[in-house]
């Protein structure tokens, strides 16, 4: 993984991991909100083909990465349940930027809510 600089929205930046061979994205918890650091990245790599099969094992915790749908109603997106790390294939990438660019997306949760809620769910 190489490590590439973006624009996490209101002048945050933030380093995340991307797979030189897929263009894909891994994105750690404290990196930022997956939506805002997708269309920082846009246009970054190249849409590769395919999507995520569910199998993928998580590269910091080993844990294998769970496909739901971002914050209960969002793109389906693998997940890590152990560190809550998401991976992000190009084209899963540009689905998640359109999809918090929606005029009508939920406003986003703060991370001590989702970590609540995913406290909750365990």
């Amino acid at each position: 993984m190489d490590e590439v600089p973006v624009d996490a929205g209101a002048g945050a930046h933030a380093e995340i991991d991307r797979c030189p061979a897929c263009g894909g994205v891994f994105l750690e918890f404290f990196d930022g909100e997956p939506a805002a650091l997708s269309r920082g990245l846009e246009g970054a790599a190249p849409p590769a083909s395919g999507r995520p099969t569910g199998d993928a094992v998580c590269p910091d915790c080993e844990e294998t990465m769970v496909l739901r749908p971002y914050l209960d109603e969002g793109p389906v997106i693998p997940r890590c349940e152990g560190c809550l790390a998401v991976f992000l294939t190009p084209a899963l990438r540009e689905e998640m930027a359109a999809w918090r660019a929606a005029p009508d997306a939920p406003e986003e949760a703060s991370w001590v809510t989702r970590l609540l809620g995913w406290l909750d769910r365990a």
